[in-house]
């Protein structure tokens, strides 16, 4: 019985696994560039909502519609720690000047869930 001297995998089975992987590869990074993009989507809702009951609650307070150009200093004693001022990915929130506009980020234009539910 005389062995084999040649220990290793050849060529095609190297391929084979190379080929696999690539494929998928393939499949993977498209499904985590959606998941990444939804989960920055949902944290800018998630911010425009604490930004907007903020807002409400600067109006019960002062008692007007009349929004200060610059509001957003005055909103940072209605979070633990300051309001946020930029969106998951680099966006930025523009806060309304009257009662009849609500927040809404910069990257992701979804400023209507408020009215919608």
């Amino acid at each position: 019985m005389t062995m084999n001297a040649n220990k290793g995998f050849s060529l095609v089975e190297i391929m084979v696994v190379v080929m696999i992987i690539g494929m998928i590869t393939a499949i993977g990074i498209p499904s985590f560039v959606h998941v990444r993009t939804e989960a920055r989507k949902n944290t800018c809702v998630a911010n425009l909502k604490q930004l907007n009951s903020a807002v409400q609650q600067y109006v019960m307070e002062q008692n007007t519609t009349n929004m200060p150009p610059n509001i957003s200093p005055m909103l940072d004693i209605y979070f633990q720690t300051r309001a946020p001022t930029n969106g998951p990915a680099g966006g930025t929130y523009t806060l309304p000047i009257d009662g009849d506009h609500v927040p809404e980020c910069s990257q992701y234009p979804v400023g209507h869930w408020i009215r919608e539910g």
